[in-house]
């Protein structure tokens, strides 16, 4: 290479250099699995014949906005927190319809249900389902105190959030972020071939069943329209919320007596969730599995891919 030809590559850097100048391997990554989810929700749609309203889901506008002062903040202001935040922001507004969306088109596979072997083998290990259900009802107290337990993780969330910014550990907050994305994408996956109605379901418990409607609904083919009324989250096996207590629990890590309040806090959302979200104990012990391999696949790949570059 002539001084003339290196002069000119120090000017005039390749495409892919500037990218990584302008974008870090976690913003590549994101946003690559942001379209590789968008694009799978539609080609599946499509195949279908289901119908996306995309438009009553996205908030356009909001995401645009946020992507915007992201950039602003980040290139032009050169301030890392308000930057790390919108962008934050916008990732959760754009992946949280795509991962619905996802759900219902899992569900809308038809495979058959697998209720029974789950009820199956909740009994083999001496579990009954039906008489503890009606034993937590029987207590109010302990019904309002797993109530607020299993309620408590999109507060549980975005707590962790404020204190990683607060601390500045933004990479803190993209681990949180991650994990969260995989675990939910990965329950959805396996549902597909394992689909469950869910404990309300299978044993007739009356007035708990909003979201059976919809479940029953998308499996029997009955709903082609996503998106034309309030969206419910219909995944029964693997248990999500379960999932969420462990990513929780692992993501406080290293914070002392918080660290111990959370796991504490969402031994109880394990506790709840057969009774408030109407899962087996089965949905249980294959959220917590699935949770573990995420946690390990996710730990895995930033460090032999991102190389921690968050």
């Amino acid at each position: 290479m002539t001084e003339e030809q290196s002069l000119q590559k120090k000017l005039l850097p390749p495409l892919s250099e500037k990218i990584k100048r302008t974008f870090s391997a976690n913003t590549i990554f994101v946003w690559s699995f942001m379209i590789t989810l968008a694009v799978t929700d539609a080609c599946w749609a499509q195949y279908d014949g289901m119908t996306v309203l995309a438009s009553n889901m996205f908030l356009t506008k909001s995401i645009i906005c946020l992507l915007l002062a992201a950039i602003i903040c980040k290139h032009l202001l050169k301030r890392d927190m308000p930057a790390q935040l919108t962008h934050m922001a916008a990732v959760i507004c754009v992946f949280l319809p795509l991962s619905y969306i996802l759900s219902y088109l899992a569900v809308s596979a038809h495979y058959p249900l697998i209720d029974s072997r789950l009820a199956a083998a909740d009994r083999a290990l001496g579990l009954g389902w039906p008489a503890s259900y009606h034993w937590v009802n029987a207590h109010p107290r302990i019904l309002v105190i797993l109530s607020k337990a299993y309620d408590s993780f999109t507060a549980q969330f975005l707590a962790l959030l404020a204190l990683f910014f607060w601390q500045e550990r933004y990479d803190r907050g993209w681990e949180l972020i991650w994990l969260s994305m995989l675990c939910c994408v990965a329950c959805v996956l396996v549902s597909i071939p394992f689909p469950a109605a869910g404990a309300f379901h299978y044993y007739g418990i009356p007035g708990r069943n909003a979201y059976v409607r919809v479940f029953m609904a998308l499996h029997q083919g009955h709903l082609k329209i996503i998106g034309n009324r309030h969206l419910k989250g219909i995944i029964q096996f693997p248990s999500f919320h379960t999932m969420m207590a462990v990513v929780l629990a692992y993501s406080a890590r290293g914070f002392g007596l918080l660290s111990i309040g959370y796991v504490l806090l969402n031994i109880l959302v394990l506790v709840s969730a057969p009774y408030l979200g109407g899962h087996h104990y089965a949905d249980i012990w294959g959220g917590l599995v699935l949770a573990l391999a995420v946690i390990l696949a996710e730990r895995h790949v930033c460090a032999r891919l991102l190389k921690k570059t968050f």
